[in-house]
C-alpha cells in the first residue's frame, strides 16, 4: 500500500470459524478490501447427490460470511490511524472466493489430477448459481486451478482438451449480466435438500435483458412454468443448452478432438412463460423485458 495505494488486500478468512473472522477483521478491517473464503467439494461413495448438497452448504457459508461482514464492518472507515501512511479502504469489505472447485480423489500430485465427468459439469453450473445468489457479498470468485490441476483444461506434451467443467464456465462468463436478482425454483426432490432444478438470474436494466440460468439434475425433462415478479418478459430471445449422453461422459487426452458436451442454441425457443428443461442439463434462457 505504501508503494501503490490502489493495491487491494485480502485478509485470510476461515469459512467455518466466525471467531477467527471477527479477530482478523477487527484488526485489519480498515486496511483490507476482501476476506477470503475457500471451498472444494467432492462426492461421497455411493451418494451421487452429496456433491450438490456440499455446494448448497457452500452457498449458505457465503451468505453467512456476507451477513457477518454487514453486521460487523461499517462501509466507511473512521478514526484511521495516520501512522499507516496510506488511505483506508474506500468501499465495504467483500468476500474473495478465491479458491473454489471440485476435488475428487484423483491422480498425482496429491490427488489433484481430476478427469471430470458431465456430473461435474452440472456441479460447476450449480456452484456458479450459488455465486450469483451471493453476488452482493462476493467481489472475486476464482476457480482453482486453470490447467492440469483440478482444472477445466488438461494438457500433455502434444495436446490439450477442454474438460466438462470448462463449458459452464465459458457460458456463464459470456452470459452473466450486470446484476444478480432473486430466482427460486420449486421442483421434484432428487435427494435430501437437493431439488431437480437449481436457478439463478442476472439482469441488465438499461438494455432490458434478463438471463435465467437453470441446472436440471433430473434425468427426465421437466416442463416448467416461469413466473416473473416486478417485471414482465416480452420474449424469450434465445436458449443455450449444455448436455451430454450420460453423467459419466468425459473428455480425455486419449481423444483430444472429441467432445462429449453438446452445446445447442435456439433463437426461436417459443413461449417466455413455459419452458421444458432437458434432463441432466444446463440451460441459459435470455429474455427481453418490457417496462424499460
Amino acid at each position: 500500500k505504501l508503494t501503490d495505494p490502489s493495491i487491494k488486500l485480502i485478509a485470510n478468512g476461515e469459512g467455518g470459524d466466525m471467531r477467527w473472522n471477527e479477530t482478523v477483521l477487527d484488526g485489519l478491517g480498515g486496511a483490507v478490501d476482501y476476506i477470503s473464503y475457500h471451498n472444494y467439494v467432492n462426492t461421497e461413495e455411493g451418494k451421487p447427490y452429496s456433491l450438490f448438497r456440499k455446494i448448497k452448504a457452500a452457498d449458505r457459508g457465503l451468505a453467512a460470511l456476507g451477513a457477518f461482514i454487514r453486521e460487523n464492518c461499517p462501509d466507511s472507515v473512521d478514526n484511521w490511524q495516520v501512522w499507516y501512511r496510506f488511505p483506508p479502504r474506500q468501499d465495504r469489505i467483500r468476500i474473495a472466493f478465491d479458491e473454489w472447485g471440485i476435488w475428487e480423489a484423483g491422480g498425482p500430485p496429491y490427488g489433484t489430477t481430476n478427469t471430470y465427468e458431465w456430473r461435474h459439469g452440472l456441479a460447476t453450473a450449480y456452484f456458479l448459481n450459488a455465486i450469483h445468489r451471493n453476488a452482493r457479498h462476493v467481489g472475486i470468485a476464482n476457480w482453482a486451478q486453470m490447467v492440469n490441476i483440478l482444472a477445466p483444461i488438461m494438457t500433455d506434451e502434444t495436446a490439450s482438451v477442454r474438460q466438462t467443467t470448462f463449458f459452464p464456465l465459458r457460458e456463464y462468463r459470456a452470459k452473466g449480466l450486470k446484476e444478480s436478482v432473486k430466482a427460486e425454483a420449486v421442483s421434484p426432490a432428487m435427494d435430501t435438500d437437493v431439488g431437480s432444478l437449481d436457478v439463478s438470474a442476472t439482469i441488465d436494466r438499461e438494455r432490458g435483458r434478463l438471463n435465467l440460468f437453470v441446472v436440471n439434475l433430473n434425468p427426465k425433462a421437466l416442463k416448467t412454468r416461469i413466473v416473473f415478479e416486478n417485471c414482465k418478459a416480452d420474449k424469450l430471445i434465445r436458449t443455450t443448452v449444455l448436455s451430454a449422453a450420460s453423467l459419466d461422459a468425459r473428455n480425455t487426452l486419449d481423444d483430444p478432438a472429441g467432445n462429449v458436451v453438446a452445446t445447442a442454441t435456439d433463437t426461436d425457443p417459443g413461449k417466455a412463460d413455459e419452458i421444458t428443461f432437458k434432463g441432466e442439463s444446463v440451460t441459459i434462457c435470455e429474455f427481453a423485458l418490457s417496462g424499460r
